[in-house]
């Protein structure tokens, strides 16, 4: 008889042992969960002072097409992209992020409109980004052109 109670003691500890590192799923709005999310380092600047404006896009994806606000009013110093795609749980997380260095020539207040992911039949969106700009206006410099390009040369 007293190995009925040590049995059940070792069973009940080895269920209770494999409930506790069991994976549980995650609730389901985790699961489906997807942001989309435009951001900067500085929302005051001075007529050519760079910042940095990212959209960063996470989540459970399947094949999102990304539609980029347009930056018209903005020069664009550089642009890059990562990618990652990680897989925990059986689900596959997309986390993408897009990273621009702005600076704009003429004051004012500008709005960022929101950064746009269709995955599907269904559109994700950022919030749109303000930014207040100061200062004199910068002149646009232009790139001499040589003189040779396009005409013949003598010798």
């Amino acid at each position: 008889m007293l190995k009925l109670p040590k049995v059940f003691f070792l069973a009940i500890s080895f269920f209770l042992f494999l409930g506790f590192f069991r994976d549980e799923p995650e609730k389901e709005e985790n699961q489906n969960s997807r942001k989309i999310i435009a951001s900067v380092d500085k929302t005051e600047l001075e007529t050519g002072e760079v910042f940095h404006y990212a959209i960063t896009i996470e989540g459970n994806f399947s094949s999102p097409k990304i539609k980029e606000p347009s930056l018209e009013e903005f020069k664009i110093v550089s642009r890059q992209q990562s990618r990652s795609i990680s897989r925990q749980r059986g689900k596959t997380k997309l986390m993408i992020e897009l990273t621009y260095l702005l600076f704009s020539t003429q004051p004012g207040t500008f709005k960022i409109q929101p950064a746009k992911v269709v995955d599907g039949e269904k559109t994700y969106q950022s919030k749109p980004v303000k930014i207040t700009i100061t200062g004199k206006p910068l002149e646009e410099k232009k790139e001499p052109q040589p003189s040779f390009l396009g005409e013949g040369i003598e010798i």
